[in-house]
């Protein structure tokens, strides 16, 4: 070949190899991301697990994994020193985590927590204070001096569960207190290891439709009065909700209790756009996600875009404006 024409070649290849480089599309690595959530088999294990599943297949630039925890306290902790991407807790917790009062108060760490911000509520944990019955159990004052499970130490539920006792009037040493995990509360109750479970469900999920359809029960309902002194502690962050009658087998009647907001959180240092992209992959997929777990069912677009006292991440305010749900 004469060197003009190897030259020429030379230059023609470079030039390919040049415009190919050019022309390739950018690829944006995928970040891996964590949802702290529960002990496994507890509700928030299972709905993390239903969010990782149902977001994964609507985008490729965070891959999601649940991940167990000791619980919704833990999970503050965890995402404030950004050892876990997303985490969930009670609104009510968040709340007092960030502005450092309540149980947060006297932490000697304390101003980590105002690193947190808020993506949205996911859920309405609703409040299930359940017995058999054939138990003879039909209100609180029947329960004094039986066994009640309020959970183990560590969980919000066993403070929600402590305030509630509180708000009745009562004492915990009025009852035999039980500290049993979520996964083993409604089995405790068929096998009348305890009289009494105070759990979170969604209204007609899971494990307590289990129980009454082997074990029919009865729900202790939570007043009026009752719920407004249990609300003003927890800085309003509490619904009130009815679970209609027939929800559950041997419960006739419709019940009054609550409902605490569980609620999805971040560090102030993650990402914006991916924040953005995680939101708006929940939200335009919402339906799927309230068809495999009916937890996510009850909580709106608009809920979801009340403002708290702790801030939204501005990934995630960014789209609740989009949608015109946020000023």
């Amino acid at each position: 070949m004469h060197k003009k024409n190897l030259a020429s070649c030379i230059i023609l290849l470079a030039g390919a190899l040049l415009l190919g480089v050019t022309l390739a599309p950018s690829v944006q690595a995928t970040e891996a991301w964590s949802i702290v959530t529960g002990p496994t088999g507890s509700n928030p294990y299972i709905m993390g697990s239903v969010i990782a599943s149902v977001v994964n297949g609507k985008q490729d630039l965070v891959r999601l994994s649940a991940q167990t925890s000791g619980g919704y306290n833990e999970n503050l902790s965890l995402v404030a020193l950004e050892k876990a991407t997303i985490g969930m807790t009670f609104m009510s917790d968040l709340i007092d985590a960030y502005t450092g009062v309540g149980k947060f108060k006297k932490l000697p760490r304390k101003e980590m927590f105002q690193q947190l911000r808020l993506l949205f509520p996911h859920a309405l944990s609703t409040y299930h204070y359940v017995v058999r019955k054939d138990s003879g159990i039909r209100t609180w004052e029947d329960l004094k001096g039986k066994r009640f499970n309020i959970n183990v130490p560590a969980s919000s539920t066993r403070g929600i569960n402590e305030a509630l006792i509180r708000s009745l009037g009562y004492k915990l040493s009025d009852f035999n207190i039980k500290a049993l995990s979520t996964k083993e509360s409604f089995h405790a109750v068929r096998d009348r290891i305890v009289d009494a479970t105070g759990n979170t469900s969604a209204i007609g999920a899971g494990a307590m439709l289990e129980l009454s359809t082997s074990t029919p029960v009865h729900l202790l309902p939570i007043s009026d009065e009752v719920f407004k002194r249990l609300n003003k502690s927890f800085r309003g962050t509490m619904v009130q909700v009815t679970i209609p009658a027939n929800t559950y087998k041997g419960q006739t009647n419709p019940v009054k209790t609550f409902a605490s907001p569980a609620t999805l959180f971040v560090n102030k240092n993650l990402n914006a756009d991916l924040v953005y992209q995680f939101v708006k992959a929940f939200w335009e997929n919402h339906n799927t996600l309230a068809k495999e777990n009916k937890n996510f069912k009850q909580v709106t677009l608009e809920i979801a875009a009340t403002p708290m006292k702790t801030p939204f991440h501005p990934g995630a305010a960014k789209y609740f404006r989009e949608r015109g749900v946020l000023k």
